[in-house]
Parts: C-alpha cells; structure tokens; sequence
C-alpha cells in the first residue's frame, strides 16, 4: 500500500496520533498522585552536592524512560519533565536530611542549565542523548541560560551493568570540562547551576561531573536535577 503522496509524512504522523496517541505508563496527573519527590545526598569528601530527584524509580517510570532512551520516543518523558515543572511552579519542599531545611527548587533557582555529557559511541549510534532533550526545554520553559559544560572523552562499560564500586571506577577521569563555555559564569559570583539527568541510582556520574565542573568554577554551586532515581544508594 502507498501514501497518497499529497500527504507529507508529517501529516501521516499527526493522523497517526489522533487515531492511536501515543501510551504513556503514567500520566502526569498520575505522576504526581503517586511520587513525591526526594533530596539524595551525595556529598563526598572533596564536594559538597545533592540531587533533586522528580520521582522514585518505580517499574512504571522505568518503562517510560527506558522507550525513550531505546526507542527514541522522546514523547515518553514528557510527563516526567512536566512533573518537574508543576513541582517548581507549587513550590514543593523537600526536607535536606543533612541540614533538616525545608528546600524548593525556587530558592536554588540557576545561573545556568547543563547537563550530564553522552557516552561519546551509545550517542553515535542513538543520535540522541535524554539529558540533552530535558536540559533544552527546561532552559526554554525557564528561560534560563543552556551550556554545554563538559564533554565526556572515551566510551565506557555502562552503568546499569555495574555495581557501585566499579561504576565509580568506571567513570573516574572520564570527563572534561569546555573551557569556552565558562567565559560568562566566570562574571558571576558563586554561580549556580542546574547539573541534569534523566536518571540516578548511586549518583556515581553526577558526582563525577559536578567535581570536573568544580575544578573550573570552585565558587561555583551545583545541584543535580534528575527526573527519577532511586531513594537508596
């Protein structure tokens, strides 16, 4: 069978989707009726960093993420970062179990927004990356400034196969940062960024990454931002 072809392949996807929308796990709604979201502390010795995370890695939000970063159904994710924003617009508090305050996203609102870098092979065979996609249009809703900060520089075993010690090791000295980008957050007294991933288990990469940003900007202040992640290291 062939498309009439007065019908642009863009039309055909728009039919497509009234006739069969897109199936998402959870709805926002659902989202935020079941989650709430968490600090996780991950302060090492050498830096001081926690991550905001939107949800616990349930079964059902693993589903949405994992069509995403397999099937390149971008769509799948849009809840999560929809819950992000609703919980930056209610001014949600979460309790810092380090310091007992009471924290919302506004009160560490950022200078600017990056991300953590793709494995230089899964980025070249996927043509995508999710914490790129969800750090673009949290600068655009947010109208706040988006770099690129860091680049990782050799492809490595992924994570989800590994335990905690050896992804640590897995990733040490993996990244770098681009010094170009820093040229305006170099004005700004402790400046404040939002470090983004789509998800966090031990917290081994954005701790790695937060620390190569640091060795850049020492004055700076980084806070994770990661749509689901689990609750135990």
């Amino acid at each position: 069978m062939q498309f009439p072809k007065i019908l642009t392949f863009n039309t055909w996807a728009y039919i497509l989707d009234l006739l069969a929308p897109p199936y998402y796990a959870l709805t926002v709604d659902q989202i935020q009726e079941r989650y709430t979201p968490f600090i996780k502390n991950l302060a090492t010795e050498d830096i001081e960093f926690f991550a905001w995370v939107g949800s616990e890695y349930s079964k059902d939000i693993k589903a949405m993420i994992n069509r995403a970063k397999q099937l390149g159904e971008y769509n799948q994710i849009s809840p999560l970062i929809d819950n992000l924003i609703l919980q930056i617009a209610c001014g949600t508090e979460c309790q810092d179990d380090r310091s007992e305050a009471l924290i919302n996203l506004s009160a560490i609102w950022p200078d600017c927004i990056t991300y953590i870098p793709p494995d230089p092979e899964r980025y070249r065979i996927r043509g995508f990356h999710l914490p790129i996609i969800i750090a673009k249009k949290l600068s655009k809703l947010l109208k706040i400034e988006f770099k690129q900060l860091t680049y990782k520089i050799a492809t490595t075993q992924s994570q989800s196969e590994l335990n905690r010690e050896n992804r640590e090791l897995n990733i040490k000295d993996k990244f770098l940062s681009i010094t170009t980008n820093y040229n305006k957050l170099l004005g700004i007294t402790n400046p404040v960024i939002w470090l983004i991933d789509d998800i966090t288990t031990t917290g081994s990469t954005l701790t790695e990454v937060a620390g190569t940003i640091k060795k850049q900007l020492p004055n700076c202040i980084i806070y994770g931002i990661v749509l689901s992640g689990g609750i135990d290291s």
